[in-house]
């Protein structure tokens, strides 16, 4: 969105037209500085044998490129990772890889957020969300169990600087009713 260019490692099955009909897999974490290195889960070689192409987003957020892009995607600047993956996920439509329509998400914990956010966001984008152990409302997420550790990646309510960001991305709070959602 603000023309930062974002590493994405695709895998796509050998003699794969990019026509957009592909059945396709997106995931991403994008936070608490974690650096998602090239890697593959075997569940994976299912879904390549059965004509799937899977992306891993390097997001800000993570530290990928180091602590500037670690900064760049916390606190008041955590809604960067969101158009981050957006524009992934735009990409990856817009290259042929897939559509809307053939689009799955996945992500767990700070990236089951990073699904809230892009499910209520832009729930045109995609076809099913997988979210594993994610947070959804950010205005209580202090107050869980991991409260105090989240504080210094999301911030926190009691700062209005932060509150408002916190308010702008949470999932809870910008479900609207009649939205036609993608599966969950």
């Amino acid at each position: 969105k603000d023309g930062t260019e974002i590493p994405v490692n695709i895998l796509v099955p050998a003699g794969t037209k990019l026509d957009g009909s592909n059945p396709c897999l997106v995931t991403g974490y994008g936070g608490f500085g974690v650096s998602l290195t090239p890697y593959q889960r075997s569940t994976w070689a299912v879904l390549l044998r059965n004509g799937f192409v899977i992306a891993v987003a390097n997001l800000r957020g993570g530290s990928e490129m180091g602590a500037e892009w670690h900064e760049a995607g916390r606190l008041t600047h955590k809604q960067n990772v969101f158009d981050d993956f957006d524009a992934v996920l735009r990409s990856m439509i817009d290259h042929g890889y897939t559509s809307p329509e053939h689009l799955a998400i996945e992500g767990g914990s700070n990236g089951g957020l990073l699904m809230g956010a892009t499910l209520v966001q832009h729930p045109e984008r995609v076809r099913a969300v997988v979210s594993h152990v994610g947070i959804y409302d950010m205005l209580r997420v202090e107050l869980s169990s991991n409260g105090a550790f989240n504080v210094v990646e999301y911030g926190s309510v009691k700062d209005p600087e932060q509150f408002a960001a916190l308010y702008a991305y949470s999932p809870y709070h910008h479900v609207v009713e009649g939205v036609a959602y993608p599966a969950v």
